[in-house]
């Protein structure tokens, strides 16, 4: 099967409002669990790019979402079945980790990450990865 599933989100982050999320519980760590169970249980477990503002770094500390939230994360990108290639990029701070991601499928090779700067035009960075896919 030679078709890839490619999938953009943006999860919870920590002042999300009732009202963007619902009707997902007010704690944030239950907020960030339950739209990642949603994906998972939508999502197929082969052939899967998976990026987007996760509002999670998932090394290092955690300043947009919690640590729970990002013990979800990796746990989903277990079952699917996914790396993170973009683990270590800077956030467009420069101080922490990006909370923005791209993952993509254990069995591609990764032949490269950039971060791209959008100062001026978004509080977010770009991310490119890339790869060489083995579908």
């Amino acid at each position: 099967m030679d078709e890839i599933t490619y999938c953009s989100t943006v999860l919870p982050w920590r002042s999300v409002k009732e009202s963007v999320f619902p009707p997902i519980d007010a704690k944030h760590a239950e907020k960030t669990r339950q739209a990642i169970e949603l994906l998972v249980h939508e999502l197929p477990p082969f052939n899967l790019v998976w990026g987007g503002d996760w509002n999670h770094s998932l090394v290092g500390s955690e300043g947009a979402g919690s640590n729970d939230g990002r013990k979800y994360l990796l746990d989903a990108l277990e079952v699917l079945g996914l790396q993170m290639p973009t683990t270590y990029l800077l956030h467009q701070n420069g101080l922490s980790k990006s909370i923005d991601h791209i993952a993509v499928p254990k069995a591609w090779k990764v032949s490269g990450t950039e971060q791209i700067c959008a100062k001026g035009l978004s509080d977010h960075d770009a991310y490119v990865v890339e790869v060489l896919a083995s579908t």
